[in-house]
């Protein structure tokens, strides 16, 4: 098992190394500097981890050709890949201190040798492989993370169709969240239903006509969704590659997943299911900064303190057994409650506000918080 500063650097290093990618992909002007930048100190990172973890003699100070002579007299192995770690490096500090622009081709072949780099040093010190890293706990929106963790779970498994659906759920709730955020989520008029909004009917209006409408609206969503996250740097092609292997996945007013649209995943190959679950990770992490939990504006803010660990649930359904787990409360915590009409008291359960959407809490295991003196700030749980 590794540390937990040590995976800590893993996991940054890979993210900057998919930084580098996503720049080197843009074309911008400089592009292929400031991506190798980001791969250097992408690869520096593992090295400082791998010196950590060997105890090798080296300080903040320490030169990177120096901080690979120092893992090798410490180490049973040898630094793999230096040569080509050594070129990067010299195109880093070319650009970094002489502004010499290293050849974008040059630095393609960089990424394809850092790649074999991280997949041949993780393995040899660590005994992890590098594509198991997880970039999953970067994620703030919690039952996307849950969702994109279960994802990468059954994609070491090899069960292919089962990682992309779950890939795309998780996907799917993080984008209602932000659609959500875009609507300003009018706790007054949100949906609490959880049928599908074309089966309500409205009165006076024929049901042909409701359908139609809500067609139209679902179609417009889709549209401004594509929009959205194109805006927001989203490639286009991998979106279309993504939405073409995937099935189609639909979230009820209430939050439930509803019943699937088939889509063959036959031929669905394990680098497809790979490209899917990286997508869906990256295109979260992407664009959270962009999300904010909205405001919820009501005149009677509730709170509660969480007096027995119980699970939070996306929504109470008949049979317990198909609850979605959101995340375990543990005792002490202090959770923002949605307005008391949207409780399910019949049930047993209240409701609080979470990742912009509701979610439901046994009663009997909270006591409502009269006023929030002497409660940290920290103590309430974000997302709400």
């Amino acid at each position: 098992m590794l540390k937990a500063d040590t995976m800590d650097r893993l996991v940054c290093a890979k993210f900057l190394y998919q930084a580098g990618i996503e720049v080197l992909d843009r074309g911008d002007p400089f592009a292929a500097g400031l991506a190798i930048l980001s791969f250097q100190d992408a690869a520096e990172l593992v090295l400082r981890a791998v010196a950590a973890h060997e105890q090798a003699k080296v300080t903040e100070t320490t030169q990177f050709a120096t901080l690979i002579e120092a893992i090798d007299a410490a180490s049973a192995h040898r630094v793999p890949n230096r040569s080509e770690l050594f070129q990067i490096n010299r195109m880093r500090v070319t650009f970094k201190h002489s502004a010499l622009l290293p050849r974008v081709e040059d630095v393609r072949k960089s990424r394809s040798d850092l790649e074999a780099f991280f997949g041949a040093i993780t393995p040899l010190f660590f005994g992890v492989r590098f594509e198991d890293v997880s970039m999953v706990g970067l994620i703030r929106h919690v039952r996307a993370a849950n969702w994109l963790r279960k994802a990468e779970e059954q994609l070491t498994k090899v069960e292919l169709a089962e990682a992309v659906l779950s890939a795309a759920k998780g996907l799917a709730v993080f984008l209602k969240s932000r659609e959500a955020q875009r609507r300003g989520f009018n706790l007054a008029s949100n949906l609490s239903s959880s049928e599908p909004r074309s089966t309500r009917g409205e009165p006076g209006i024929p049901r042909g006509i409701h359908e139609l409408a809500h067609n139209v609206e679902e179609q417009f969503e889709k549209v401004w969704e594509r929009l959205d996250l194109l805006s927001s740097g989203i490639n286009a092609v991998d979106y279309d590659r993504f939405l073409d292997l995937s099935p189609e996945v639909r979230i009820s007013a209430g939050g439930t997943f509803l019943p699937l649209c088939t889509r063959s995943t036959d031929e669905l190959g394990y680098e497809d299911a790979l490209f899917c679950v990286n997508f869906a990770i990256q295109t979260v992490l992407k664009t959270q900064g962009q999300y904010q939990a909205a405001r919820h504006v009501y005149r009677e803010r509730r709170h509660f303190r969480v007096t027995s660990s119980t699970s939070v649930i996306v929504r109470p359904l008949k049979d317990e057994t198909d609850h979605e787990e959101i995340f375990l409360a543990e005792v002490g915590q202090v959770l923002v409650g949605a307005p008391p009409i949207y409780d399910q008291r019949e049930a047993g359960y209240v409701a609080i506000l979470q990742d912009n959407q509701y979610a439901y809490i046994r009663a009997d295991a909270v006591s409502e918080v009269a006023q929030l003196t002497g409660v940290n700030e920290a103590e309430v749980m974000p997302g709400a």
